[in-house]
């Protein structure tokens, strides 16, 4: 009827149809689909069977078409910064793609897999000079940008959880059949408990197994604490009283449907303050013993906790743009390590303090520095010391003299190769000498405007 109508018809050659649950299969060759007993691609998704199969059926092949890609970009006369991009714009949106669309749990070996074989390309399978969480920081914290597969990874999945997690959200059939599998229990309870529970209580709905195992990954890597904000206080498997009638959901007809609802100014909430706010009636007050006390098990110093920022993400409304991006950003903002160590050694050479503004402004100019993007590079290594001074290799080597190349006459640190030297004395005159004409005002030659 559609086809009479726009003018469309099927091809029934590119038709295909998998049987799941059929004994006999025989009368379905005398349809015009083609016969596919194990999997099909839609969209460029393998679609097993079998629900196990997904991942080696998708992500194995992905590694494969990286590594042939890597060998072809091998040839070619690329930089760092070229290196890190063909992985940003080739194989990151390919995976990401399988990310959001494959609900499966991918253990952290995968992951450390693909790091075997992207670090040792990004540095020309040549010594890694800084640590890979560097490389990752965004540009404007002094990075260059290089995606961490795993957060990415679970971005794509905690996108999943919000849609979950927000029951204002109007019904679809995905969200209602995944809810439906946690009956009676609340889905974002069961996702976010506490306490390890049976795959029983959620139908062993192996899409909710994953999103569950998932989410104690995440919780596991960042530490966090045990009980979320967010989890909800109504129909909670872990907590018992809730399901023993209806008195929690009427709380939550009433404002209280998380455990962050309990907490007024940052404290956790008495009786009579929530009888105030949420006008909950005096006969509650054994209810309110019993979910205080609940807390009090799995959030020690819960008096005066406050939502974490995992807790703020799984918060954000699921339409969002750009939510993948987000929390991405979220979860790297925790993780971007500490450059007061190469700090404190600029320092040390410097012979003076560098104020954390500075610092801050000086790697976030690695990227504004210029337009070349070798001009940028070669800034990030100055900053970050990731060349091999003359004192470093003779601490490496011992054979190797510590003297300075150029001048013989001074240990060869990295401050004198770049701004100390005699012999570059007349170069940084120049330069200084010109700034000053340009800029009309007299700047002299200074080791810290060098390096910075």
């Amino acid at each position: 009827m559609f086809g009479t109508f726009s003018g469309y018809r099927i091809n029934w050659n590119k038709s295909e149809l998998m049987p799941i649950r059929l004994q006999n299969t025989s009368w379905l060759e005398r349809l015009p689909f083609k016969l596919s007993l194990e999997r099909f691609t839609y969209l460029g998704i393998v679609v097993t069977k079998q629900y196990s199969s997904l991942f080696k059926e998708n992500f194995p092949p992905l590694m494969q078409r990286l590594k042939a890609n890597i060998q072809f970009w091998r040839t070619l006369p690329i930089s760092l910064l070229g290196r890190i991009n063909a992985i940003k714009m080739v194989f990151l949106p390919q995976l990401l793609y399988l990310f959001q669309n494959i609900p499966v749990f991918i253990p952290k070996s995968f992951h450390k897999q693909l790091d075997s074989i992207i670090n040792p390309f990004i540095w020309d399978y040549k010594t890694h000079r800084i640590g890979k969480k560097h490389l990752c920081k965004s540009k404007m914290e002094g990075g260059l940008s290089l995606p961490n597969f795993i957060f990415y990874y679970w971005a794509a999945n905690l996108r999943a959880v919000t849609f979950l997690l927000d029951d204002a959200l109007p019904s679809s059939s995905w969200l209602n059949m995944e809810r439906e599998d946690c009956h009676p229990f609340s889905i974002g309870a069961v996702i976010l408990s506490p306490v390890k529970l049976e795959m029983s209580l959620y139908s062993n709905n192996p899409i909710i197994h994953s999103t569950v195992r998932i989410w104690k990954q995440i919780k596991v890597h960042f530490d966090l604490r045990p009980i979320s904000f967010m989890l909800p206080v109504a129909r909670n498997p872990s907590f018992a009283p809730s399901n023993l009638d209806n008195t929690f959901e009427r709380w939550g007809e009433l404002g209280i449907n998380t455990i962050g609802d309990l907490y007024i100014e940052g404290t956790f909430a008495s009786f009579e303050l929530l009888r105030e706010t949420y006008n909950l009636p005096r006969s509650n007050f054994f209810r309110y013993l019993q979910i205080r006390d609940y807390v009090r098990k799995h959030l020690p110093t819960f008096e005066n906790a406050k939502p974490s920022m995992f807790d703020g993400c799984i918060n954000i409304c699921p339409t969002s743009d750009k939510l993948i991006s987000r929390l991405y950003d979220a979860f790297q903002s925790v993780s971007t390590p500490s450059t007061d160590a190469i700090k404190a050694k600029w320092e040390e050479e410097l012979g003076t303090d560098i104020s954390v503004a500075d610092w801050e402004d000086s790697l976030e100019y690695i990227h504004t520095c210029s337009i070349n993007s070798r001009h940028r590079l070669i800034q990030f290594k100055v900053l970050h010391r990731l060349h091999y001074s003359k004192t470093k290799l003779h601490w490496i080597f011992p054979d190797t003299s510590p003297m300075c190349d150029k001048c013989h006459a001074a240990q060869g640190t990295l401050l004198h190769c770049y701004a100390l030297c005699p012999n570059l004395h007349g170069y940084w005159c120049g330069i200084f000498k010109i700034l000053s004409e340009v800029l009309e005002t007299s700047i002299d030659p200074d080791p810290l405007l060098i390096i910075l």
